[in-house]
């Protein structure tokens, strides 16, 4: 008992009274609890050493994948202390293979590609491991399945491998939808058509894209595909349409061959939504459009190696255009288009739109005539147009504005680099929003009394202003003209008002007629 008391006052403690009863000295406890403490660190004991991370392991499920699957990754932090399991995933190559935040691998293409984690403890620490991409599995088409006849009831063909013959045909309010990885393989005689009152479906993927082909590899093998309706839902993504082109009157509705195509949309209020697919090695041209129809969306597509142009339209079409497409056709495929340049056939343009610069020139054929007050044309930097003999462009209410760049000129040549090869532009309208800079107008200056309204052909030019019609012109060039490379009649208006301020003439037969 008296060795217990002697412990306890060693430690700043005391008891005292009868019963024992504890009284605490505070000078003391300060003592107590640091030589603890000291004791404790000396032992290991207390929260522990700092943690630091050393490096970072990543195993995969699998070490290749296809495209369009997906694997499991797992990562594990080493270091002293227990650090943070925690990290962050990335990979090398996102058009290869992506990962989400919980590890999950996806293929996105072909090759192979490093997937990452970065130990969120510490960002300057992170492990790896290589993933594989392999092509998607395509369906066999060992033993094909045989598809013909009419759709007038909502149909899926769904994703194998099909030799089709005779025209499928889609009508009386029918749906026809092709599933992803579809491969549809036409006889010489057969198509498909989708009539006013069906509608088409073909959404394939990336991984899994659709693929409507002749039963040979070579131009004009099958009909193609005919579109008709009106259906907003009708739609090819990710497809692709080759070896068409062949021509069928009641097919085509019509004894002229000119239709043949891998894609012909016609008749009146017929639209179609073409994104992310292929036309190749197609008769006569890639996609035809006839009058009136509407590309609800085109975005992304590829035309090669058409024994024609890549497609013809109308001119006020060239608005649902997109600059991304490749309309040139690639050489490390099969080849360029056989002509490469867009058809583009006169029509009157009533909408506003913008016309884009696309791989390829626009080869005009007709009179474009721009003739709504409302209708704004915008001609994107680096628009190439080439016209041809009795083809021009004149506006007549509206606005036509084609603003290139020092670097990107918006150019508008013949068709052969000969004056008088094409009519040229003629305004006239007194719309403020008439423009033309850095454009080249050049080989043009024929001369046609519908286009000009009258018999003289000296009036004839390259750029034509109309009396009370308006014009800025600005570091232009106007060369090689049969007649004049700028006419302006006498109650015009150009800005600025003399034309050789910013601008240049060469080798016209007159430079400027300007009798304001």
């Amino acid at each position: 008992m008296i060795g217990q008391r002697t412990n306890a006052t060693s430690r700043g403690l005391r008891c005292t009274g009868s019963r024992g009863r504890l009284s605490v000295d505070p000078s003391r406890i300060f003592v107590t609890v640091l030589l603890l403490a000291t004791l404790l660190v000396a032992c290991g004991g207390g929260a522990g050493a700092p943690t630091s991370v050393s490096g970072v392991s990543v195993t995969l499920d699998s070490t290749e994948i296809a495209v369009g699957e997906q694997v499991s990754a797992s990562a594990t932090v080493q270091g002293t202390g227990s650090p943070s399991q925690g990290v962050t995933w990335s990979t090398s190559e996102s058009a290869i293979a992506t990962v989400d935040a919980s590890g999950l691998v996806s293929g996105a293409g072909t090759g192979t590609a490093e997937v990452i984690a970065t130990s969120q403890a510490d960002g300057t620490v992170s492990g790896n491991a290589t993933i594989t991409v392999v092509p998607a599995i395509a369906v066999s088409c060992s033993a094909p399945k045989a598809f013909s006849g009419a759709i007038t009831t909502d149909t899926t063909i769904e994703r194998d491998c099909y030799d089709v013959t005779g025209v499928v045909s889609v009508s009386g309010g029918a749906t026809l939808t092709i599933a992803p990885g579809t491969i549809m393989r036409f006889a010489n005689t057969s198509g498909v058509k989708v009539e006013i009152d069906g509608a088409l479906i073909a959404a394939g993927t990336a991984t899994e894209p659709i693929v409507l082909r002749g039963n040979v590899a070579s131009a004009a093998a099958w009909l193609g595909l005919h579109v008709r309706s009106g259906d907003p839902r009708n739609v090819l993504d990710h497809v692709t349409v080759e070896y068409a082109g062949r021509h069928n009157t009641s097919f085509h509705n019509s004894a002229q061959t000119q239709f043949r195509s891998g894609v012909r949309l016609a008749g009146s209020g017929a639209r179609l939504s073409i994104t992310n697919s292929t036309l190749r090695g197609n008769d006569n041209t890639g996609i035809r459009l006839g009058g009136g129809v509407t590309l609800d969306d085109f975005v992304n597509n590829v035309f090669d190696a058409n024994a024609g142009t890549p497609m013809i339209i109308e001119s006020n079409q060239i608005g649902m255009l997109d600059a991304a497409s490749d309309y040139a056709g690639d050489t490390g495929v099969i080849g360029e288009n056989t002509l490469n340049h867009i058809d583009v056939r006169g029509s009157t343009v009533t909408l506003s739109q913008t016309w884009p610069a696309v791989s390829v020139p626009y080869r005009l054929s007709g009179f474009t005539l721009i003739d709504d007050a409302s209708a704004a044309i915008t001609v994107q930097p680096g628009a190439r147009f080439q016209g041809s003999s009795a083809s021009g462009i004149r506006v007549d209410a509206g606005s036509f504005a084609a603003r290139g760049t020092a670097d990107e000129r918006i150019v508008f040549s013949g068709t052969s680099p000969s004056a008088g090869a094409w009519l040229g532009i003629y305004f006239r309208s007194n719309d403020a929003g008439n423009a033309l800079e850095f454009v080249t107008v050049e080989d043009g200056g024929q001369h046609n009394t519908s286009f000009t309204g009258t018999a003289q052909t000296q009036i004839a030019a390259n750029v034509r202003v109309a009396g009370d019609a308006r014009l800025e012109l600005e570091d232009s060039l106007l060369r090689n003209s049969l007649n004049a490379g700028l006419y302006l009649a006498a109650s015009s208006e150009l800005t600025p008002f003399d034309p050789n301020e910013t601008n240049t003439f060469e080798s016209n037969d007159v430079d400027v007629v300007d009798p304001r």
